[in-house]
């Protein structure tokens, strides 16, 4: 009796054990997620409002187009972007922005807008050379954003121009050997390489994307509503009443 009384002891206080153990490990996995969801949280929102001012110098250096650089517009204020096409946050700027951008400022003639290569990788860098190829193509936004598609799944040079073979030979009139000569052209790839490595030496740029309007380097994903606001305070923009109504007063 006392045996059995013994064994049905010992099997609650493992049953107790292991429901404690189980209960533990869930607190222990529910507080990781969360901590790993803040930090996310908190390293999302500051890459979006982090700020850097430099050297007039260097800005000055910035804000001129080199001859890699795709340009739209001529308005006063200068926004330059510098971008990836294997960063999905470029595809983000892509999709949401530059849209936005053309409607309610380039058109408008408010800004100068220029987006220049910074290709994170060796894929990207052939996409780069790709729409350096087509920047007098009038499809050439459709190229980019079929780049933005294919160039983040791509898993080194090769795949990716295997990808670009297939998905713009015999498109936008482009062929086959047009896009196998342009991606062989190592004038270009020396091009932008050097353009890379001028934005590094003068921003120490890591990552992309990165705004920079009229001097002020903004890091990360915009959206539109912060980078009218931005663009409306370089320009100064008069929140005055008309003389008309003041003269009324």
């Amino acid at each position: 009796m006392n045996s059995k009384m013994k064994d049905h002891n010992k099997k609650n206080i493992g049953s107790r054990v292991l429901f404690l153990s189980f209960y533990v490990i869930i607190i222990v996995v529910m507080l990781g997620l969360y901590f790993v969801y803040k930090n996310i949280s908190a390293s999302s929102h500051s890459r979006s409002e982090e700020t850097i001012q430099i050297s007039k110098e260097d800005i000055n250096e910035i804000m001129k187009p080199n001859k890699m650089d795709l340009v739209y517009g001529s308005g006063s204020v200068v926004v330059v972007e510098y971008f990836s096409t294997s960063c999905n946050s470029c595809k983000k700027v892509n999709k949401y922005l530059i849209p936005e951008l053309r409607e309610k400022h380039i058109e408008k003639n408010h800004i100068t807008l220029i987006r220049r290569h910074f290709p994170l990788n060796r894929a990207a860098l052939k996409a780069a050379v790709v729409i350096e190829c087509n920047r007098d193509n009038n499809n050439l936004d459709k190229i980019l954003d079929i780049m933005y598609k294919i160039v983040p799944h791509a898993s080194d040079a090769v795949d990716a121009e295997k990808m670009i073979l297939d998905n713009l030979a015999g498109r936008y009139n482009l062929t086959k050997d047009m896009l196998e000569d342009c991606m062989g052209d190592k004038n270009i790839y020396n091009e932008l390489i050097t353009s890379k490595n001028r934005s590094k030496s003068l921003l120490s740029i890591k990552m992309t994307p990165v705004f920079i309007v009229q001097g002020e380097v903004i890091i990360g994903y915009m959206d539109f509503a912060t980078m009218d606001n931005i663009i409306n305070r370089k320009m100064d923009i008069s929140k005055e009443q008309p003389i008309s109504e003041q003269d009324n007063k």
